[in-house]
């Protein structure tokens, strides 16, 4: 579409970028306004954030281990609860979509971190 490829490390440096910057503006604007209550949930939600989004891009889904491991997509029929995905090229167990905030797809192995993330990025944002 735009000229960029489809699996790219872009998207998550955004992310961490976005993270840092919404850090910095707390930390000029709310921290003074705030007491040590606050502040203390805050940052330890910011971790928790922190946290679910490294293991969500670390941990990779779990891939086709059959004797159809490795292949492609659309070479071969895909098990029960294996799904192809056509950016990673991959069987994926129990995909969900691939999504580029996380550069994979979101799977059997990630699927709980992801939504944590996602939930716990939103609260970061709102309470902000």
């Amino acid at each position: 579409c735009l000229g960029i490829r489809w699996r790219t490390s872009y998207f998550i440096s955004w992310i961490l970028f976005s993270v840092a910057g919404l850090y910095a503006e707390y930390l000029r604007f709310v921290l003074s306004l705030q007491g040590w209550p606050a502040c203390f949930a805050m940052h330890a939600l910011l971790a928790v954030t922190l946290a679910s989004f490294a293991s969500s891009v670390l941990l990779t889904p779990a891939r086709d281990t059959g004797s159809t491991a490795g292949t492609l997509a659309d070479e071969v029929p895909s098990p029960s609860r294996h799904y192809p995905c056509k950016v990673c090229g991959f069987q994926v167990h129990r995909r969900d979509h691939h999504c580029v905030w996380i550069n994979q797809c979101v799977g059997s192995h990630n699927h709980r971190s992801f939504v944590l993330f996602v939930a716990s990025f939103g609260a970061l944002c709102f309470w902000y």
